[in-house]
């Protein structure tokens, strides 16, 4: 049984278009990508094993051999193309998408933890590359489909943050098939968080990357490992939202996003005026302390001083003293006469 059911899907074409208009962000992209990995791994590595990468480059790839079924359906591709009929690609699309859907849903529910790790990492993308070997077609297949002279035998996947697909991702957006910010909301804040996957094929076509959004299905027999509270199993259960629905989702979800940006911007300066505030107070400490160092060496000059002057009087030739700790006496003289 599926674990998740296919809502929405996206298909770039071959004509370009404009991708839609992104607020630009004055941050360091690359600064923010290592923060953004650092803190995905933080959240889902721990102590147990490396399941999830978060890079293409960290991502492992896996031979279709894991699975009978990928290596059925993607032996069919070459029929396809060779009937050419519309229809029967996009039949094959779909179950080409849902067996590596599948795949990757049963390692998110292979354990109970690894579910509430990935839920915490937010809102993303889980993006799926395919990897072929070149193969001899046709002439006539070739002319028709040179691109697609290959053969696929591995894929691999990982997952990115909304935040770091918008940043670094924008100029791919319309092998997306995304035109309009209204579109692109839909696939980043337009979605149930929780109840819906968003998945990203590439290399099935040249230059396109396949969206797909799929939403958990209720009767799935691990659906209980994924919608460990009252919560989830409803959005779960929940019928799939129209547009409309998605539209006002995401305003909603961006308008949350931004008292929480605002929010973590006024910790920020707090905390950036109390250790401000620490420096000059650390500051004032240090000049306290050093005036009363310096208070204490100016009294001990002026006692050694002191106590100078008392040693060179009490040691005068005319004084018939002599130093006895820190009193002066006088003895008298005294002469015997015969």
């Amino acid at each position: 049984m599926e674990a998740v059911s296919r809502m929405a899907h996206s298909v770039a074409h071959s004509e370009e278009v404009a991708p839609p208009p992104i607020k630009e962000k004055k941050v360091d992209k690359l600064e923010f990508t290592k923060r953004d990995i650092a803190r995905s791994k933080q959240t889902c590595h721990g102590e147990s094993e490396d399941w999830i990468a978060f890079t293409s480059s960290e991502a492992a790839w896996i031979p279709f051999t894991v699975d009978p079924r990928m290596v059925s359906v993607f032996a069919e591709r070459d029929e396809i193309l060779v009937s050419k009929s519309q229809s029967a690609a996009e039949d094959w699309l779909s179950r080409a998408e849902n067996v590596l859907h599948e795949w990757i849903v049963r390692t998110l529910v292979t354990n109970e933890t690894r579910p509430t790790q990935f839920r915490a990492l937010g809102r993303g993308w889980l993006f799926l590359q395919l990897s072929a070997q070149h193969v001899n077609m046709s002439r006539s297949v070739k002319s028709s489909y040179g691109a697609y002279d290959r053969k696929y035998t591995r894929f691999k996947w990982w997952f990115e943050g909304v935040e770091r697909v918008l940043l670094n991702r924008s100029d791919e957006l319309p092998d997306m098939n995304i035109k309009t910010p209204e579109e692109l909301s839909k696939w980043t804040s337009g979605y149930v968080h929780g109840a819906e996957l968003v998945f990203v094929l590439r290399g099935v076509f040249p230059k396109a990357q396949v969206m797909s959004l799929k939403k958990w299905r209720s009767d799935y027999n691990k659906a209980h490992v994924w919608g460990t509270s009252e919560d989830l199993q409803r959005a779960i259960s929940a019928p799939v939202l129209s547009d409309s629905e998605r539209a006002v989702l995401a305003k909603n979800s961006d308008a949350t996003a931004a008292k929480r940006r605002a929010k973590r911007e006024r910790q920020k300066a707090k905390k950036a005026e109390a250790a401000a505030g620490d420096i000059e107070r650390v500051v004032a400490e240090a000049a306290a302390k050093e005036q009363e160092e310096g208070l204490k060496a100016s009294q001990a000059f002026d006692n050694l001083l002191e106590e100078m002057r008392l040693e060179e009087k009490c040691s005068a030739p005319t004084c018939g003293a002599r130093r006895r700790g820190d009193l002066c006496t006088t003895q008298a003289n005294t002469v015997d006469y015969d």
